[in-house]
């Protein structure tokens, strides 16, 4: 084509195009490869009509071969060994040259393996994205194990227990700040699904008009702002686990979507029209009741149930007192680690201290305490004083006291304890169940670690 009459061409098919604007930007880039083809490759004389049967042949034998369970590759590789042995039967002369069947063969492979390379580049950009989102989007808690030992946590161990081995819907019910983040990685991280990625999104984290973008994907131009193609989190989390946090603040509108989504395991990206096949292991969570959310019709009832496959309760840190002494300790000394510090063990007063608080943020009310703590410690205890100081309010003390408190004789933490159960034992006037109450334990741990630390029970009240 005449230089001259490109730019012609291209405005007159740009005026074709003025409904599209999304394929009106692309036009000029596929007419330069076009036009970049033909001068620089021979194009053979073909026309539509004469390739209408191979191609009509070529989708025929796509569904065959996906109906037999065969992939793409499968059939390419078909096609490839028939024409090797077309090829060697002709060159021996046990068959005659079939040019007409050689030919067929020869443009199906093409086609085949033309297919298969494409999705290849699918796969690999997909995966790319996967890594790239990993790389920059921190999805893991700053801990990763699991801590409990409660009756409570116990419970909810087993219930893990049962859904590492399947893809089963999981909702994790509890209220904020009791780990649920924590326990969909570690379903994920313990899962047959574990060396794919573990993506999250927080429903009620993201503007609503950004929602589905996010979740689903959008195509370059599809809205102001989307300069490029993008994938969303449900193909980034392919053969993975997909955490959907707050699912509750997700709007009406888009539960509609996600409940077509997870019925017919298939997605579209905003902007396009190609459905995408997903596959990704689906946990959500909340701190609402969905039960009275359905009831007050904020949240529909199909996607309730379509999510409470399998419920699990995660109880709050009043529920499980036995764990908060252990969960203190580990965030002690996680973030004495972490800022330098020499912050170690809890006094006795502290742990009372612990035990007395209503902890209405739960274990991250917890963990950003003892973080506070090791910051201002300058000694292996940490007592009562440390813990109850806020920084910027007056006290009592100064607010520089806490940081300069006298150096104490070190403690062993069994002696702690074993003082803890004792003056429990004097405050409550001997009555074990009331001081297992009052220390946040058990009863029969009561017993245990009177034992363990040979206390007189002889006069004590059951």
């Amino acid at each position: 084509m005449d230089e001259s009459l490109k730019p012609t061409l291209l405005t007159l098919w740009q005026q074709e195009l003025h409904s599209n604007p999304k394929l009106a930007e692309n036009s000029k880039e596929l007419l330069n490869t076009l036009l970049h083809t033909i001068e620089t490759k021979t194009i053979p004389s073909i026309s539509a009509q004469s390739l209408e049967p191979i191609l009509v042949m070529w989708h025929q034998l796509l569904k065959q071969q996906h109906h037999a369970g065969l992939s793409v590759k499968d059939t390419a590789m078909l096609l490839l060994s028939l024409k090797t042995t077309l090829s060697r039967s002709m060159e021996d002369g046990t068959l005659n040259n079939e040019p007409k069947l050689t030919t067929l063969v020869d443009m199906l492979s093409v086609f085949s393996f033309e297919l298969y390379s494409a999705q290849q580049e699918q796969v690999i950009e997909k995966q790319n994205n996967q890594i790239e989102y990993l790389q920059t989007n921190r999805t893991l808690p700053p801990y990763n194990t699991l801590l409990g030992e409660s009756p409570q946590m116990q419970a909810v161990y087993k219930a893990m227990d049962l859904v590492l081995d399947n893809d089963i819907t999981v909702l994790l019910q509890g209220e904020s700040g009791t780990g649920k983040d924590v326990i969909a990685t570690a379903i994920h991280e313990h899962s047959k699904r574990n060396k794919k990625p573990f993506i999250t999104l927080n429903c009620g984290a993201i503007p609503k008009e950004l929602i589905e973008s996010e979740l689903f994907g959008h195509e370059k131009g599809s809205f102001t702002g989307a300069q490029e193609r993008r994938l969303g989190k449900f193909e980034l989390a392919d053969g993975g686990t997909l955490f959907l946090d707050e699912i509750a603040e997700l709007p009406l509108d888009l539960q509609v979507k996600l409940l077509r989504v997870l019925q017919n395991k298939e997605i579209e990206r905003v902007g396009g029209s190609q459905k995408i096949s997903i596959n990704a292991r689906i946990i959500a969570a909340t701190n609402q009741d969905l039960n009275t959310a359905v009831k007050k019709g904020a949240f529909r009832l199909d996607l309730f149930y379509r999510l409470n496959v399998y419920p699990i309760h995660i109880p709050s840190l009043r529920e499980r007192k036995e764990d908060i002494v252990m969960l203190a300790l580990h965030f002690l000394h996680l973030y004495s680690h972490q800022f330098k510090t020499p912050a170690q063990t809890l006094t006795a007063d502290a742990q009372q201290f612990l035990l007395a608080q209503k902890w209405e943020g739960n274990v991250r009310e917890l963990e950003n305490m003892m973080q506070r703590a090791a910051l201002l410690s300058k000694t292996k205890d940490v007592s009562a004083d440390i813990l109850s100081w806020q920084p910027g309010k007056l006290t009592q003390a100064t607010p520089a006291q806490p940081l300069a408190l006298p150096l104490r004789t070190i403690v062993p933490l069994a002696t702690l304890e074993a003082q803890a159960l004792t003056t429990a034992l004097k405050i409550t006037g001997g009555n074990i169940k009331q001081a297992a109450i009052e220390l946040g334990i058990s009863r029969t741990t009561f017993y245990n670690k009177a034992k363990l630390y040979s206390l007189p029970l002889d006069e004590a009240k059951n």
